[in-house]
């Protein structure tokens, strides 16, 4: 320090020739170090100062705290203004500046407040100074002591103080005190206009801002470049491309659109409205592009999901001699990650080391999450390991980076961490985790997760116990995913919703519906996905009255109008097979799209009504609608399915005409229709056109050589597939095994059934409910017992009903009905599905007796459905018991008139008509809330031939001849009725041609 200050000393020239300083010699030498900001000539001067007793003189104080000041050494400026006797405003004013510079608001005010003391009256243009000051450093409280001495000194209404109040106020946020000001401003220049208008673009007010530019434009005061940013700023942050294009018109006639500012925030704006083509356009016209704005274009690409584009134009900057800076870099970054682009991201990581700022916090963040996206898990690490601050943001993304990955231990093992190294979590941390735990399953990590919140008290937070009960339903554990729900403090509309959905998922319908109530009673009001719900719940039910009920309610709160709502209501009364219903809000909906068209085309495809499925097309096209693919998969679903070759070829016609053949969806569809007709060389055909196959268009084709009973030319076809490399997955094995029970060949199920766990594809439920159809079907126990033993080896009894209740149904079928029971009464699962199997397997071994007593017994402890009552009618009619059927029949009508089916009523009416009742039976017929079938008009048939019954024989025939496709049967039976009764014409019998036209 010394040797610098004989080195300023040396450099000072002798002042006016003359030994010592004077007052003027030192002051001249304070103008010329503050000019400078040369802190050691002012430590030279203050020296001389002190040595010549001159450093509390007015002149020299004051010009050495504005040197000082200048320097950067406040102490020393406060320490040379504390000495002086006589303080003028300039130097008040440089330390106060400096003060608030540098951060120390509170000096700055304590040394304003001190303005009597030192006897210093502010000017107008030191407050419009000051005020300045505040509004650069958003100092908020000292700006409020400025206005209450502006108000002191009565300079509230000199417009440019009063616009400095303005500009202060707005930049602090305080908007509402901000347009106070303004409306009492008595002439409002377009400063005063900038000033707030900016504010309000500043503190994100986007509507406010575009309401004040419009009155500037009404009192004629035009926009300068400073109000055209905001209101481009404001178009931006409403995404507002009308008024975005109107400002940019105005920039062009302005003359502005090629100013850097102006320029930039068009950029933005139409990046930000993801139109980048006019963002493109505007930055090409730019005279210069900055840094800000390659920026600008590069976060637009990136926002409109082109983040090649984005990677090109990060190249081309570079290329351009413009240097990226630390934004640009993170925008590059975040490419890279929506990519999985690890090579680019390696070099950008080697050029931000070479510049210095891998140790940048939000760089870093970048770095790691590209690392996270790209799976390379270690390198992310070493980053994360590397950061010099390591916040909740970069363990969320190290977590959430481990978690997706299935790193599950892991990502607890960081929570542990963060809480060791003293960074709180956050809500994404634990969601984060639960997430993973959601993803790999892993239930134990949920639990452990489970006991952090309870033990952090975390579990306040209504969106963690959201995750949290979700996480629970997606690991397969619906009763604790319940129990964590009636933990929670506070259950919202999400959490319910949740909860509904879980239960919905694992077909519990009527606990979902029943959330509903408990909810409306715990006083939360339903939403739209809360009836989107309720919605799916009713048509998985069935029950039509309370599905008119839901109907109902969504039409007093005015949802029917949300097309979602509308659509759904549409898909719940086609599962209800209520097609006419379907069609009425149908028709009635606002706007017909392709989806509604699909779902009211899906319905009557899943209902069996074929024929219409194609007319609703043809409708479909006639009211301008085209069909998409998954339209044509209806259609051909729908010819495939009742045989229409012909309706499906023309559908081929159309598909092959709309350039959508090589479509795999639609091309399995084709394969899987031509196959089932037993075309296997159109099949081919369409199979061979296809560009690429993958494992779902060679399931089509190998399951349809399989049921046109072409079995070893579909294990070829299995070879061949594998040495094309497709890999058959769980859907391949599961269809070919369907296949197979479908066909009872048993044996090829339990060889496809190996060779599906020997390639490690684990079976679940539906393979082995399957398998044991086909056991039961075939009658074949020994296979049944196998399947039964690697059923309880999986775990698979205790937890599935379906599983229960197959196995049952197995048992009976091969005629062990001791063991069904035995399974039944050991078996956990006592739900109604396993109750109708065991009563259905005692109906099939011709145990009626003890079905009917069944019932008897347990009808207070459980309420029979459709298929009790089904098994219970049969148990009456094997045992001739009319009167308890009878009864039966009634309550099943108390009960819900859509339980009441076919099935039933032919039971009954196959009873009464067995024991002789035909005239009763005819009766209820006529009286059948629906049209009977063929079945119907064929039981009364054989009774009217059993009890000799010649005229309600013919009403029989005439209406089974009417409904059967296949007479013969119908002809064979009223024939024998003629003869039974001895009418013949002259002796010959009637001819089955005599008989057709009868009636």
């Amino acid at each position: 320090m010394a040797l610098e200050m004989a080195n300023v000393e040396k450099c000072v020239p002798s002042l006016n020739g003359h030994s010592p300083f004077s007052v003027d010699d030192i002051i001249n030498l304070l103008h010329t170090a503050r000019k400078q900001q040369n802190l050691p000539l002012t430590k030279l001067a203050h020296l001389h100062a002190c040595n010549y007793g001159i450093e509390t003189h007015e002149s020299v104080g004051n010009h050495l705290v504005p040197a000082f000041v200048h320097a950067a050494d406040l102490l020393a400026a406060r320490r040379v203004f504390d000495r002086m006797s006589d303080v003028n405003e300039f130097s008040f004013l440089s330390l106060i500046e400096a003060y608030m510079e540098s951060g120390d608001f509170l000096s700055a005010m304590g040394l304003y407040r001190q303005t009597t003391k030192f006897n210093i009256s502010l000017t107008k243009v030191s407050f419009v100074l000051l005020l300045n000051a505040c509004a650069r450093h958003e100092c908020l409280e000292f700006g409020k002591l400025l206005h209450d001495g502006i108000k002191d000194q009565g300079f509230q209404e000199d417009m440019h103080v009063s616009s400095s109040l303005l500009n202060m106020y707005a930049k602090c946020g305080m908007l509402q005190r901000a347009i106070e000001i303004f409306d009492h401003m008595s002439t409002k220049d377009a400063v005063a206009w900038a000033s707030l208008v900016a504010g309000f673009a500043k503190h994100g007010h986007f509507e406010e801002v575009l309401k004040y530019l419009n009155r500037m434009d009404l009192v004629g005061i035009p926009p300068d470049p400073v109000t055209l940013v905001c209101g481009v700023k404001a178009c931006a942050g409403l995404r507002s491309t009308v008024l975005g294009y109107k400002f940019h018109s105005d920039a062009i006639k302005k003359g502005y659109e090629t100013d850097s500012f102006v320029g930039n925030s068009l950029v933005d704006m139409y990046s930000k409205c993801l139109l980048v083509y006019e963002s493109h356009e505007v930055f090409r016209k730019l005279p210069s592009q900055t840094t800000i704005t390659w920026n600008a274009l590069i976060n637009g690409y990136i926002n409109n999901d082109l983040h090649n584009e984005a990677l090109s134009c990060f190249h081309c900057m570079k290329e351009s001699c413009v240097c990226p800076d630390i934004a640009t870099y993170r925008c590059a970054l975040r490419a890279c990650s929506a990519l999985a682009d690890v090579l680019h991201g390696h070099f950008m990581h080697a050029e931000i080391c070479l510049k210095g700022w891998e140790e940048d916090v939000f760089l870093g963040t970048a770095l790691l999450d590209m690392y996270v996206k790209c799976g390379y898990l270690n390198e992310a690490r070493k980053v994360f390991l590397s950061l010099p601050i390591r916040n909740v943001v970069t363990w969320n993304v190290l977590i959430a980076g481990y978690g997706e990955q299935g790193f599950c231990e892991e990502a607890l093992e960081c929570v542990k961490q963060m809480h060791l190294s003293g960074v709180p979590c956050d809500s994404l941390t634990y969601t984060s985790c639960l997430s993973a735990g959601s993803i790999t399953r892993d239930i134990q990590l949920v639990e452990a997760i489970h006991n952090i919140l309870e033990t952090e008290k975390c579990i306040m937070d209504p969106h963690i116990g959201s995750v949290l009960v979700d996480s629970y339903i997606k690991c397969g554990s619906l009763h604790k995913a319940q129990k964590a729900f009636d933990n929670l403090p506070f259950r919202n509309i999400v959490s319910w919703t949740i909860l509904m959905s879980g239960y919905i998922e694992f077909g519990r319908n009527l606990e979902a519906l029943t959330c509903i109530e408990h909810m409306q009673i715990e006083g939360v009001i339903p939403n739209t996905v809360t009836y989107l719900c309720m919605l799916k719940a009713c048509g998985e039910i069935g029950i039509m009255d309370l599905s008119r009920t839901v109907h109902s309610e969504i039409l007093k709160k005015g949802l029917d109008q949300d097309m979602s709502i509308a659509n759904s209501i549409v898909d719940m009364y086609m599962s209800c097979n209520s097609c006419i219903e379907a069609q009425e809000v149908f028709r009635s909906l606002p706007l017909c799209d392709v989806v509604s068209w699909n779902i009211l085309i899906a319905g009557y495809v899943e209902s069996g009504h074929y024929n219409e499925v194609l007319e609703l097309i043809e409708k479909m096209q006639e009211n301008g609608v085209s069909p998409d693919i998954l339209t044509y998969y209806f259609a051909l679903t729908a010819c495939m399915s009742s045989g229409m070759l012909c309706n499906g070829m023309y559908i081929h016609a159309e598909i092959a005409k709309g350039g959508l053949e090589s479509d795999l969806v639609v091309g399995s569809n084709l394969v899987s229709m031509y196959v089932k007709h037993g075309l296997l060389k159109e099949a081919w055909k369409v199979f061979d056109s296809l560009p690429f196959k993958d494992v779902v268009v060679w399931t089509a084709l190998i399951a349809g050589f399989m049921e046109q009973g072409y079995g070893e030319e579909a294990w070829n076809l299995v070879q061949w597939m594998k040495r094309d490399g497709i890999v058959p997955d769980d859907v391949f094995w599961y269809t070919i095994i369907a296949s197979l029970s479908t066909h009872e060949d048993i044996e090829k199920s339990v060889v496809c059934f190996y060779m599906m766990q020997e390639q490690g594809v684990l079976p679940d439920s539906l393979v082995y409910t399957d398998i044991l159809e086909s056991c039961g079907n075939s009658a074949n126990p020994m296979f049944g017992k196998k399947i039964h033993a690697l059923v309880k080896d999986d775990a698979f009894e205790a937890r599935e009903e379906g599983l229960i209740v197959s196995l049952i149904g197995m048992y009976c079928k091969c005629g062990d009905g001791v063991y069904a029971e035995k399974l039944f009464d050991e078996s956990v699962m006592k739900g109604l599905p396993a109750r109708n199997a065991l009563l259905a397997g005692y109906a099939h071994l011709g145990k009626s007796k003890y079905v009917i007593d069944m019932c008897r017994q347990g009808s207070q402890e459980w309420h029979p459905d459709q298929l009790t009552f089904l098994s219970v009618l049969n148990a009456c009619c094997h045992e001739g018991l009319i009167d308890e059927g009878l009864e039966y029949l009634k309550a099943i009508g108390k009960v819900s008139e859509q339980y009441l089916t076919y099935e039933h009523c032919n039971c009954i009416i196959d009873l009464l008509a067995r024991s002789g009742h035909v005239t009763e039976a005819f009766s209820m017929v006529e009286h059948l809330p629906f049209q009977a079938d063929t079945v119907t008009w064929t039981i009364l048939l054989v009774a009217c031939q059993k009890w000799g019954n010649l005229e309600l024989g013919r009403e029989a025939f005439k209406h089974a001849k009417r409904l059967s496709s296949n007479q013969s049967g119908t002809f064979a039976i009223m024939s024998n009725i003629y003869l039974d009764n001895n009418h013949s014409r002259n002796g010959v019998n009637i001819s089955a041609s005599e008989m057709a036209s009868w009636g």
